[in-house]
C-alpha cells in the first residue's frame, strides 16, 4: 500500500510566508513604538520649560545663596545683573509670580530695572528659548527685598557695615545694629542714641533686642515677614517696631552681612 502524499501548491506556500513575515513586522513595529513613546508635557510657565542643566535645580536648599542686583522683566526679557557686574543672567522665576508682580508695581515703563535681593541658585544658561543668548542663568527661589533704583540705596547700600538696618516714616527714624553697638536716629531728636549691642531673644521668626544706656531704653522687635514702605513702595523682608523711652516707631528692616 502506498501512502498518499499531500502536496501544497508552491504559490500557496509563498503566500503563507509573505503573510507571516508581514504579521511579524507589524508586531515588531508596534513593540518599538510602545518602547520609545514619550508623552508630551504642557508647561504653563515659559520659564519652566528652560530648567538649569546639570541637575542644578535639584540642589539642596542648603546651597541656595543670597544675591543682590538689578532685575528686569519684560517681553522676551528676564535678566538679572549682580551689583558691580555687567554680566546679565537669564532669570528662571520660581516665586509663583511674586517677582513679576513686584517689578510691575515698582516700574512705570518697559525694561526698567529695579533693585532686588533674592535667594536663589546660579547655573548654566538654558539650551533653548530666549535664555540661550545669556552667559548663565539664576533661579529666583524667594524675593526678599525690592526697590526703585532711583529712590533707594539699591546697590550703593553698604551691607557689610551692619547686622540689621531698620527704618520708618512719620517721623523718619533709623536704627543700625552693628558689631559695635546699636544706634537710633530720628528727625525728632538732634542727636542719635547709642546703645550697647545685646544678644537678641528669639521666638520663631521674631528677634527682640532690649538694651539700655544713660537712662534711656530701647526695644527693637524684628519679625521675618514682608513689609512695605508707605512712602516709596520699597519692599522689605522684615517688619520692625522700635520703642524708645516709651515712644513707638513702626517701620521695616533689612539684614546686612555682619555676623
Amino acid at each position: 500500500m502506498h501512502r498518499s502524499t499531500i502536496r501544497f501548491p508552491y504559490s500557496s506556500i509563498l503566500s503563507f510566508i509573505h503573510v507571516y513575515l508581514l504579521f511579524c513586522a507589524v508586531v515588531f513595529m508596534a513593540g518599538c513604538q510602545a518602547t520609545n513613546f514619550t508623552p508630551s508635557t504642557t508647561l504653563s510657565n515659559e520659564n519652566d520649560s528652560n530648567p538649569l542643566h546639570g541637575n542644578e535645580t535639584g540642589k539642596s536648599l542648603k546651597n541656595i545663596e543670597t544675591y543682590r542686583g538689578l532685575f528686569i522683566w519684560g517681553h522676551e526679557v528676564r535678566s538679572f545683573s549682580l551689583c558691580g557686574s555687567s554680566e546679565e543672567l537669564w532669570v528662571i522665576d520660581k516665586t509663583n509670580g511674586d517677582a513679576k508682580a513686584i517689578h510691575t508695581i515698582l516700574t512705570n515703563k518697559p525694561y526698567q530695572p529695579i533693585f532686588v535681593e533674592i535667594k536663589g541658585i546660579r547655573g548654566n544658561a538654558p539650551k533653548d528659548g530666549f535664555g540661550t543668548d545669556y552667559s548663565g542663568a539664576i533661579v529666583f527661589e524667594e524675593l526678599i527685598h525690592a526697590s526703585k533704583v532711583e529712590e533707594s540705596w539699591a546697590c550703593r547700600e553698604k551691607y557689610s557695615e551692619f547686622i540689621f538696618k531698620a527704618q520708618g516714616n512719620e517721623p523718619g527714624w533709623t536704627i543700625f545694629i552693628t558689631k559695635s553697638g546699636i544706634r537710633f536716629s530720628s528727625i525728632n531728636h538732634e542727636k542719635p542714641f547709642d546703645f550697647p549691642l545685646v544678644k537678641p531673644t528669639r521666638h520663631g521668626t521674631i528677634s527682640i533686642y532690649s538694651t539700655q544706656h544713660d537712662n534711656h531704653s530701647l526695644k527693637l522687635v524684628i519679625n521675618r515677614t514682608r513689609c512695605s514702605d508707605t512712602m516709596s513702595d520699597e519692599m522689605f523682608g522684615w517688619k520692625a517696631e522700635a520703642t524708645l523711652d516709651g515712644t513707638l516707631y513702626s517701620g521695616c528692616a533689612k539684614r546686612g552681612d555682619q555676623k
